[in-house]
Order: structure tokens, then C-alpha cells, then sequence
């Protein structure tokens, strides 16, 4: 059997947020607090740099020996399929979010 996977979320100043993830009704468990990386400042620039001109997207990024690769960028996280425990940390999260949905004619 395979282990289980952890998701820590963290805040931009890397604290780690009290909250669990949960998909398709499993509570995953939080997984060790890492070490806030040197270049944080760097990651979150890219991020916001390549995500710019979208509503929503989780980057993520892999340490390849102190260069930055990124490694996968989704607009939908799990299928979209998944909560918080807290509930209300889903409102938190989502609270800066203005999806700016364009309409699109037909031909």
C-alpha cells in the first residue's frame, strides 16, 4: 500500500496555515514544516509573473540543485474536487478572487 500524501499550505511569509486538505472526503494529514526557501522572494515573483493574467493557478516549482525549475502550473487543483477544514478558510482563500469571465460569440 502506498503512503498517503501530505499538503502543507504556507502564507507568503512561509507560516504554515492551519488548515487540512480534504479530497473526495479524505482528510489529507499536513506534512513537515520545511525550511522557507532562500530564494521565496524569487518564487513568488515567477509565480505571479506567469500566472498574471489568470483568475486562478497553483505554480509549482521544483529545487533542481539551487535552479529554479518550474514543474507543473493547474487552474484546477484536484479536478476542482476538494475542500478545507476549516470551512471558512475556502472563503479566505477565495476572497480576492474576481473571476473575469469574457463572453464568447458564437459563429
Amino acid at each position: 500500500m502506498g503512503s498517503a500524501k501530505a499538503f502543507t499550505h504556507y502564507d507568503r511569509q512561509w507560516s504554515q496555515l492551519d488548515v487540512d486538505f480534504i479530497v473526495g472526503g479524505y482528510r489529507h494529514t499536513r506534512g513537515a514544516v520545511e525550511s522557507k526557501p532562500t530564494f521565496l522572494s524569487d518564487l513568488l515573483r515567477v509565480a505571479e509573473r506567469l500566472t498574471d493574467d489568470v483568475d486562478f493557478a497553483r505554480v509549482d516549482f521544483i529545487d533542481d540543485n539551487g535552479l529554479l525549475r518550474v514543474g507543473e502550473i493547474t487552474n484546477y487543483p484536484t479536478a476542482g474536487n476538494f475542500d478545507f477544514s476549516p470551512a471558512d478558510f475556502a472563503a479566505w482563500f477565495g476572497k480576492d478572487w474576481l473571476p473575469n469571465y469574457r463572453s464568447v460569440r458564437s459563429s
